[in-house]
């Protein structure tokens, strides 16, 4: 996935600048190390992660590394107390990536 294009088509007017940024990889543009909150973290440490315009949705992992649940700003209401856990917060509905095609399925020639 690293190496292919981010692919967008030319729109008559945009700068140079804008037709070079859509011709970026797509591993020149997304986040390689995400900012990422443990299970007992409280709304408290999440604040403090969203406190960072740029960090739009954490991502709660286990202490394996892997994905427990995701959080947007809009999911913490603003009563919610600084001590709560974030996981009563959390979804994964509608959040999760599409799977990627089968070895079978990528390995076919393009037209067949």
């Amino acid at each position: 996935m690293k190496d292919r294009y981010l692919v967008m088509s030319s729109v008559p007017g945009r700068s140079m600048a804008y037709e070079a940024a859509v011709r970026s990889r797509v591993a020149d543009v997304m986040v390689t190390c995400p900012k990422t909150l443990g299970p007992h973290s409280s709304v408290d440490d999440l604040r403090g992660l969203f406190s960072d315009d740029h960090v739009h949705m954490a991502l709660v992992v286990d202490p394996d590394g892997r994905l427990i649940t995701t959080i947007e700003r809009p999911d913490i209401p603003e009563a919610a107390s600084n001590s709560a856990a974030v996981t009563e917060f959390g979804t994964l509905i509608g959040r999760d990536a599409p799977r990627p095609p089968s070895m079978a399925t990528s390995e076919r020639s393009p037209g067949r």
